[in-house]
């Protein structure tokens, strides 16, 4: 590492470059650390499919939108975005997920084409559907002069119009399902993602959190299962991730202030390590000694939420597993929020020179 301490600079030039240099460090170490794990990632892929269109106006026989399509593309989301993320730190990334036989061959493909080029093994349950989220999204309207709803492709999105959801039949019991069986044991860190799709049950998070050495976990809160699908039907994980909406409906509680908050999550969310998200107010830390600390968003555009909070978890639970200090690993987990952002959708995964510019240049 660079020592600044001998050469002169004016009292801000000098914090900036000790702080360059100090999240530099902190990266290498996260780099060096995370490349000895072996990680196992848990829950439904999603295929997230983004079509694109100008809206034209309305139909002349119904109030409904009528548009003309420009394109679509497919990405890999997900319990499948947060193994990609991993796998371009980790020595081994298992990817444990369910999918149509029918999907498979999409699915080898979108994986085999993620730009950072990180490996992913996966390990395949069969369903009758494989999860998939398809979005409507405004690619240019010519009727506007919204300067900013022609944007796709020139480093923005356009506006979303609607979303249809397209998953399997849901079952929250084991009864007649074949689970693939998973020595839990050999991994450094189990990631689950329950995104209330029928993947995951208590049962089965039950024996993963028995037989794991650390288990990270994210309950997301969605359309399709608001209010059903809350983080207080496990108990036990070493790191709980969630946004402050879920943090809010795991607590009942939507007006109280953000530390009153904190303090009721502590009380119904049985877990070490606390993280919660909050958009543009950054996120906050809790460790297993009670301890907060905050950390501001670091983002200076935002092209597309979707996918931020998954990487923000990927992240945090490979710094947490490493035993990085709190402060190098929620820093690092705020870059990633940020570079996420920044991505369409899931269309790449996060590589170390994203990480690294977030870091350093803001």
């Amino acid at each position: 590492m660079v020592s600044w301490d001998h050469i002169e600079f004016s009292d801000r030039a000098g914090r900036d470059m000790r702080a360059m240099d100090q999240a530099k460090g902190g990266l290498d170490l996260f780099a060096l650390s995370a490349a000895e794990l072996n990680i196992l990632v848990v829950g439904d892929l999603i295929f997230d499919e983004y079509r694109y269109c100008s809206p034209v106006g309305t139909t002349t026989k119904a109030p409904a939108i009528s548009a003309i399509e420009r394109g679509a593309e497919t990405m890999l989301g997900g319990a499948a975005a947060v193994a990609r993320h991993c796998a371009n730190f980790g020595s081994n990334v298992d990817l444990l997920t369910r999918l149509s036989h029918v999907d498979l061959p999409d699915f080898y493909r979108l994986l085999s084409e993620d730009r950072a080029g990180g490996k992913v093994n996966p390990i395949i349950e069969e369903c009758d559907t494989s999860p998939r989220k398809v979005r409507y999204i405004s690619a240019g309207y010519p009727n506007t002069l919204n300067k900013q709803s022609d944007s796709v492709g020139k480093g923005g999105l356009g506006q979303k119009l609607f979303e249809v959801a397209y998953l399997p039949i849901a079952s929250n019991d084991e009864a007649g399902r074949e689970r693939r069986t998973i020595d839990l044991e050999v991994y450094d860190l189990v990631i689950v993602m329950d995104f209330g799709h029928g993947f995951m049950t208590k049962s089965y998070w039950n024996e993963i959190r028995e037989r794991s050495k650390f288990v990270a976990l994210n309950v997301q809160t969605n359309s399709t299962n608001y209010g059903f699908n809350l983080v207080t039907k496990y108990t036990g994980a070493d790191l709980v991730c969630l946004d402050e909406l879920e943090a809010r409906l795991a607590c009942t509680n939507r007006d109280c202030g953000f530390d009153e908050l904190l303090t009721a999550l502590r009380r119904v969310v049985v877990a070490d390590h606390i993280c919660v998200t909050r958009g543009s107010e950054g996120l906050v830390l809790v460790d297993e000694f009670n301890k907060t600390i905050e950390f501001p968003a670091i983002a200076d555009r935002v092209i597309d939420p979707v996918g931020a909070g998954d990487a923000v978890l990927a992240f945090l639970s490979m710094g947490v597993v490493c035993g990085l200090p709190m402060p190098v690993t929620g820093k690092i987990g705020a870059a990633a929020g940020a570079a996420a952002c920044q991505i369409v959708g899931n269309r790449d995964s996060i590589s170390r020179q994203e990480l690294e510019s977030f870091l350093l240049d803001r």
